[in-house]
């Protein structure tokens, strides 16, 4: 309830003073972005008066427009299909495909049906299937508002005219309480897409992600495993987008309308030994590990790296390789090599050996679960060069020789576009300084030394010194009620009167002892 604060010799116009800390309430969303690895992130991020904020995000590997939607798949179905790609860059990862059952049509309202009422499980009648159900809502005034299906039948094609027998519309009187047939006619649902044809088809990306390298254009397809679906086809319209975007670790300083971007943070620092190593990035990034050994060389005279890149080939002789923007690149050594032929990339070819410099930008070492080197991890963002080499540090052509050394190409976009704003703030005061010379302090106070003329309220008094040896004194010139615990590790001298009283019961215990092992005058 301050109304002013003014600095300087006169402050007598301040009521009560409170000091609050500010966190993020809630966000605004400005820009979801494109190109993000796919998966479940906490990324931290910049931007803004504060620090410490963090956006949990869930990012989709691809949105798809669907160009032809096939026929023969099961009615009303949700199932999980194996992305085949009949086109483009991509390949892997699994689609929840869910098809069309007899749910999508016209209504033509009829009239003179009995009303308001919910007519339940009534056989439609009608069109090329058989079997399909609803239940069917009527209003006051005798016209059939709502369908819903509970049965989808089989066999129905695109534009059957579906309708019902009165003799199956039956309600009861509210009177008489006996079954009744209800009158009426008109009633018709037209159905207006294809049953058993792809209504919609999202990638499946949670927990994980299974794919890899899809472009915008892309074409994909699946086969289907539970009926005899065929002709389905989807082009990839965006790729890396979030599908949601929320406030992780609120932080603390920020104001309404700061704007925050992700950022990453790449920790280079190493493990103590025997202490299990991070080796997530904090940011948004995909995780590809390859493992790689020493073995002697069948190009050259000499070792070479044997490298498997999870492709179904094994450990490959120096092989070409191919890093894609916005992931993470392990490369673990099997067989303990990792300092003796240490991996590293420049922009010239077998690098140092070949006139030119190690990159080092964004590339850490890598640490096994006990914290000892057995490898390198390679961070790729929007700065990794096109074209880069492998080599080893130590020996030249481990990557092979020259007119047959392996390439290391990066390609891909990395990802931008989240920007979100401060809609909100949460304030929760710490600190309370009232005119009547009261004061409330929701964390500890810290002080050299305190003089207070009025009281001091608090469950458990320490006085302590920062380093080792005799604590901090305390000196009660007044009388001093300790109905908590007193631990001083100095001298405690009271000039007046004391008393000690335990929480339940009888007298409190009055330890006497000096920590030094000095003499203890009682007077």
């Amino acid at each position: 309830d301050s109304r002013k604060l003014q600095i300087g010799d006169e402050n007598n116009s301040l009521v009560n003073l409170g000091v609050s800390e500010s966190n993020i309430g809630s966000l605004t969303i400005v820009g979801n972005g494109s190109n993000y690895a796919p998966g479940q992130h906490s990324t931290p991020t910049t931007g803004g008066a504060g620090t410490g904020a963090t956006l949990n995000v869930e990012v989709s590997p691809f949105t798809l427009n669907i160009t032809n939607r096939g026929s023969g798949f099961e009615p009303a179905q949700l199932q999980q299909e194996d992305i085949q790609n009949t086109s483009g860059n991509g390949q892997g990862g699994v689609i929840n495909i869910e098809t069309f059952g007899i749910e999508s049509g016209n209504l033509t309202a009829g009239s003179g049906y009995y009303g308001p009422y919910e007519y339940n499980n009534i056989p439609l009648q009608g069109g090329n299937g058989t079997n399909a159900s609803a239940n069917i809502t009527v209003s006051a005034s005798g016209v059939v508002t709502d369908i819903s299906i509970v049965g989808h039948g089989n066999g129905y094609n695109n534009g059957d005219v579906l309708t019902v027998q009165n003799s199956d519309m039956t309600y009861i009187d509210p009177v008489t309480q006996n079954q009744l047939t209800s009158g009426g006619n008109g009633f018709s649902w037209t159905l207006n897409e294809q049953p058993g044809s792809v209504k919609s088809a999202v990638p499946q990306y949670i927990p994980t992600w299974g794919g890899f390298g899809y472009r915008i254009g892309d074409v994909i397809s699946c086969t289907d495993t539970v009926g005899s679906g065929t002709n389905f086809s989807a082009t990839v319209t965006a790729v890396g987008v979030p599908d949601t975007i929320a406030i992780g670790n609120t932080g603390n300083g920020y104001n309404v309308g700061d704007r925050l971007e992700p950022t990453f943070n790449i920790d280079t620092s190493a493990p103590i030994a025997g202490t299990p190593w991070v080796e997530e990035i904090e940011g948004i990034f995909g995780y590809i590990t390859y493992e790689i050994k020493v073995l002697p060389g069948t190009t050259h005279a000499g070792n070479s790296y044997y490298i498997d890149l999870n492709d179904g080939n094994g450990f490959v002789e120096h092989p070409d390789i191919t890093f894609e923007r916005g992931y993470v690149y392990s490369f673990v050594f099997t067989d303990g090599n990792a300092g003796n032929h240490p991996v590293h990339l420049s922009t010239t070819g077998d690098g140092t050996h070949g006139g030119g410099t190690r990159y080092t930008t964004n590339v850490r070492n890598h640490y096994d679960a006990n914290g000892v080197l057995d490898g390198y991890q390679f961070v790729i963002t929007d700065v990794t060069p096109t074209n880069l080499f492998y080599y080893c540090e130590i020996h030249p052509n481990m990557s092979g020789p020259a007119g047959n050394r392996a390439t290391l190409t990066t390609t891909g976009t990395f990802g931008t576009g989240i920007i979100v704003d401060v809609a909100t703030l949460n304030r929760a005061q710490n600190i309370l300084l009232k005119t009547d010379g009261t004061g409330t302090f929701t964390g500890n106070l810290t002080t050299a030394s305190q003089n207070c003329t009025g009281t001091i309220t608090t469950l458990n008094l320490v006085a302590q010194a920062t380093g080792s040896g005799t604590g901090g004194d305390i000196t009660a010139e007044g009388n001093l009620l300790v109905k908590g615990n007193a631990t001083v590790d100095g001298d405690l001298l009271i000039k007046g009167t004391s008393e000690f009283s335990a929480t339940v019961g009888g007298a409190g215990e009055v330890a006497i002892g000096d920590v030094d092992a000095d003499t203890v005058n009682i007077k």
